[in-house]
């Protein structure tokens, strides 16, 4: 996996599998690969997780936790069929250029788009996301409508973990991005 470069990365408590981690431009994978037995051929995977750098220290900051953790945007997944083990090598490899070639051509944009088109009633992580992606694109207007209505104890079907100091420092982010 590493001679296409990158970064061989152990289980933590972050993460549950090692993974193989690549970055291009500021998109980041982060790839499990997986291979399997079945009666008639072998099949090799990558399960991938997408981020961005720079979007991921907007999240990280909503929720108060190390800016450079890994914040996942995408999940992806890549997978062929081979004859045999002998082969698998080679499919590893192709299916590994694939991921490079998509992080080649992501377009935080997109993300951004379905991120900020409307307030996900749940889980966590859409509604960090949908917070994230007000701040990134300077939203101070909506966020800070979310603000006081947070101050006037109106949760705007929010989940319990979102607090009111992570709306408040995503209109901080928001502020901040303005100028």
């Amino acid at each position: 996996m590493l001679a296409l470069g990158g970064t061989w990365l152990p289980a933590s408590p972050a993460r549950d599998e090692p993974c193989w981690e690549i970055a291009r431009k500021e998109f980041v994978g982060q790839a499990t690969p997986f291979i399997t037995e079945l009666p008639d051929c072998w099949v090799v995977a990558l399960d991938v997780y997408v981020g961005h750098a720079g979007y991921a220290k907007v999240i990280n900051q909503i929720l108060g936790n190390d800016p450079d953790e890994f914040a996942s945007l995408a999940y992806r997944s890549f997978s062929a069929r081979t004859p045999s083990r002998d082969a698998a090598r080679s499919e590893f490899l192709r299916l590994m250029q694939q991921l490079l070639t998509d992080l080649e051509h992501e377009d935080l944009a997109h993300h951004l788009d379905r991120f900020r088109s409307e307030r996900p009633d749940a889980p966590l992580m859409a509604q960090i996301h949908h917070l994230a992606a007000l701040a990134w694109t300077a939203d101070f207007a909506r966020l800070d409508d979310y603000l006081q209505l947070f101050k006037r104890g109106k949760r705007l079907n929010f989940v319990p973990h979102i607090s009111l100091e992570m709306i408040d420092r995503a209109v901080d982010i928001a502020a901040e991005r303005t100028s």
